[in-house]
């Protein structure tokens, strides 16, 4: 969820738990089996405010056997420009 500021230009940014399972990971991703969901660390803010052309990386599961990712970039964007 992102909720927008224009006069700040600047956005908050809010991150909720995935919606998809490792388990739907493997039936997506046939050939790579193992997948983790990443959860946040205990205190890890769960929002904060980004700047238009900003980009955040969120990185939502790993494949500990095969070292590969899967990383979410968000690039926030102003609606004027």
């Amino acid at each position: 969820m992102v909720a927008w500021r224009r006069e700040k230009r600047q956005s908050q940014a809010s991150v909720a738990p995935l919606t998809i399972t490792p388990r739907q990971m493997t039936e997506l991703f046939e050939q790579v089996q193992n997948w983790t969901a990443l959860v946040l660390h205990a205190g890890a803010p769960t929002s904060f405010e980004v700047r238009f052309g900003e980009t955040v990386a969120l990185d939502q599961f790993v494949n500990h056997s095969t070292g590969q990712k899967v990383t979410e970039y968000l690039t926030i964007k102003d609606k004027a420009h």
